[in-house]
């Protein structure tokens, strides 16, 4: 018999001031139909507190993981909390660490003691790992024969750089297209021996590894 409404209203900075609202209500009698209406103002104050800060933009190479820090020089914060909370490892702290699979826009929300909130922004952009293939993957050869090592990638002005068995560097470059060949010699010695190339994007620093087996 005494039905409820409710009005619900984000508030933003333009608002700041007095702001009316006026609420009208009827009921359905008939033919003469009651009504009455009642103003309200909400005053929006400005948000008195010092800011919270989600920390600069950062790049991360797919797979990897970056430390998310949101710091405030106000003494009155109470709680904080990122969105969207996956792939974070502790949404609810000022300090977490994301290893998104794509690029995202983090949001931090600072709650402070008199109930205001504010925000802060900080996007982690994932950048590919550039293809490392060498060719072929084993190969049985005679000990001390000459051997020509071979590698692709699916982006150009990678820089390579080949190991050998003791990930002893055997050297590197950066190449117009997106293969490199190494001629080696191979071990006297019988036996397995593991030679990897290294591919790296040099915007960024993000690589991948591949493997041949002699």
């Amino acid at each position: 018999s005494n039905p409820v409404g409710t009005f619900c209203w984000s508030a933003t900075a333009a608002d700041i001031g007095a702001n009316s609202f006026t609420v009208t209500v009827e009921d359905d009698a008939c033919p003469l139909i009651g009504q009455n209406s009642a103003v309200y103002t909400v005053n929006v104050i400005a948000n008195p507190n010092l800011p919270v800060v989600a920390g600069p933009d950062v790049s991360i190479c797919d797979g990897d993981t970056v430390t998310l820090n949101a710091t405030t020089a106000a003494l009155n914060g109470v709680s904080y909390s990122w969105a969207p909370t996956t792939n974070l490892s502790s949404p609810n702290t000022a300090t977490t660490d994301a290893f998104p699979t794509s690029t995202t826009s983090y949001t931090v929300t600072l709650l402070y003691s008199d109930g205001c909130s504010l925000q802060d922004a900080v996007t982690v952009t994932v950048l590919p790992n550039p293809l490392a293939n060498v060719f072929p993957s084993a190969a049985d050869v005679c000990g001390g024969a000459n051997f020509l090592l071979a590698g692709t990638t699916d982006q150009v002005g990678m820089t390579f750089e080949w190991f050998d068995p003791s990930m002893i560097s055997l050297g590197s470059g950066t190449v117009v297209g997106a293969q490199s060949t190494l001629p080696i010699t191979v071990p006297a010695a019988t036996g397995t021996y593991a030679y990897v190339l290294q591919v790296t994007n040099p915007v960024g620093g993000c690589f991948s590894l591949d493997t041949v087996y002699l």
